[in-house]
């Protein structure tokens, strides 16, 4: 809006500029990126082990890449809360300016002149002006904001998945590594439940169900629209059907009518997206345990550990004087993180998380559970959290 006593604000005007053109970061290198990561990982099958390698490095760096990213936009998401101050404090001016008692001068010269209460009223007007505008300035960046910050949610989202299945590949590789070396043989990875009927490990059929809710993807590809009576569907196929999105488990005419063909979703071979994933992290835990529980050799354990678990943690007094274990959050205050070890997750292949505590030393936030190996990766995680979850 045109203002009478004070200038146009630029600072929405600057602040659009530089988040527009970290949004043009997010959005030409970290999701393209993104989706190149889950499309070889959405498919049947595993990439080579130099091509796994290249892609678990390119999650790790991409991960960082987006943490960077946060924080230049943490700092303008703390504008808003700033800018408030000012305000409640020309608010409280304003209202003492308007509680003024101030009698107009009438003859024979008894009140205040006429200049002065004018005076008076050009500095309400004032300050209403700074109020407006600086409120304004408040909720254009707060619209400013909402693009990337849902832009940013959803690549985070989609790397999470990612990473267990790069952990499924990768514990399909160390296998595949003992049973090539002649270390363990397939009668003994059948019998600890690893193997499917055509002798290849279940590790490698779980991408495309990990990875079933990413989007801008290979998902995209799959689905196939709402379901219908009498259509070819095919494993993996993805439809909407009664408000939900599901997977199809076999290939199959559908066929609302019953029978052992019944195609019809929630009776036929179908399962919910958002079940389906759940069911194959589980499946994978379930399958790391196994082999951490079975009969295999321990240094053949130990070296399956060593290639899916190479974490490093951080000594203790360490993390005490390092920066990067203390995180300011939007409303000022200063968190301490930890990094602490999932104590359900499979021993052979933990998975770690990071959590924020307050000065009395008490969890106020978690973090994702991950199966990463970098822990900064996991400290960017919690502060990404901290700052997008946290008043």
């Amino acid at each position: 809006m045109p203002y009478v006593n004070i200038p146009e604000s630029k600072l929405s005007g600057t602040i659009a500029r530089l988040v527009g053109k970290l949004q043009g970061q997010v959005t030409s290198h970290a999701l393209d990126r993104a989706t190149e990561i889950t499309n070889l990982l959405n498919r049947e099958g595993c990439p080579s082990e130099k091509e796994l390698k290249r892609l678990r490095s390119k999650k790790d760096s991409l991960d960082n890449k987006l943490a960077n990213i946060d924080k230049r936009l943490s700092r303008i998401k703390r504008l808003p809360r700033k800018l408030k101050r000012p305000v409640r404090g020309l608010k409280k001016a304003l209202k003492i300016i308007l509680s003024l008692p101030i009698p107009q001068s009438v003859p024979p010269g008894f009140g205040i002149p006429v200049n002065v209460t004018t005076k008076f009223a050009d500095i309400m007007h004032l300050v209403k002006e700074f109020i407006k505008q600086i409120s304004d300035d408040i909720d254009a960046i707060n619209i400013i904001l909402e693009t990337p910050a849902i832009t940013m949610e959803g690549i985070t989202r989609n790397l999470q998945r990612s990473d267990n299945a790069l952990k499924s590949c990768e514990a399909d590789l160390a296998l595949q590594k003992e049973l090539d070396e002649g270390n363990v043989t397939l009668e003994q990875l059948t019998r600890i439940g690893i193997v499917n009927e055509d002798e290849t490990f279940i590790f490698s059929t779980l991408g495309p169900k990990l990875l079933s809710r990413n989007t801008n993807d290979n998902s995209a590809l799959r689905y196939k629209g709402k379901w219908f009576n009498g259509r070819q569907y095919f494993v993996n196929d993805i439809i909407s059907y009664n408000g939900f999105r599901w997977s199809c488990t076999k290939d199959h005419f559908s066929n609302k009518d019953g029978g052992s063909e019944d195609g019809l979703p929630g009776v036929g071979p179908w399962i919910k997206l958002t079940d389906q994933e759940s069911d194959s992290i589980s499946l994978l835990n379930k399958l790391l345990d196994n082999i951490d529980g079975s009969e295999l050799d321990k240094n053949i354990k130990n070296r399956i550990k060593d290639l899916l678990d190479t974490f490093a943690a951080p000594n203790e007094g360490d993390s005490e004087l390092n920066p990067d274990f203390f995180h300011t959050g939007p409303s000022g205050q200063v968190f301490k993180l930890e990094i602490r070890l999932d104590p359900d997750s499979p021993t052979i292949a933990p998975k770690r998380f990071a959590v924020a505590k307050n000065l009395e030393d008490i969890v106020v936030l978690r973090g994702p559970k991950s199966f990463s190996s970098s822990t900064q990766v996991l400290l960017d995680e919690i502060k990404f959290r901290i700052d997008n979850q946290l008043p």
